[in-house]
């Protein structure tokens, strides 16, 4: 099963809590999303708790080889991202079964 940005926004909307309407959620998922986007470029970690920490590692400079003609490349530093779950999060998965 996939979770995606629409199953998410039918949660909070139609879901047994209703917490909005489907309008409200429709432009309040994507805005929180982009924001988390937005601080993670800005300070490099966020942390959600209860949930997960997402932070941005720079990859270094470096040479490679392109392995269908040998060549030598110069691959350019890059951001890379990193998300590690938390405890809690980890903890309350433990109680599901897998079937």
């Amino acid at each position: 099963m996939t979770g995606s940005k629409k199953k998410i926004i039918d949660k909070l909307a139609k879901g047994p809590n209703k917490v909005m309407k489907m309008q409200e959620a429709e432009k309040l998922v994507p805005y929180v999303l982009d924001a988390i986007k937005e601080v993670l470029l800005e300070e490099g970690v966020v942390t959600i708790r209860g949930l997960a920490s997402l932070k941005l590692e720079v990859k270094p400079e470096h040479d490679a080889r392109d392995p269908r003609t040998g060549e030598k490349i110069h691959v350019p530093a890059r951001l890379h991202p990193k998300c590690s779950f938390s405890k809690q999060l980890k903890d309350e998965l433990k109680e599901y079964e897998v079937e």
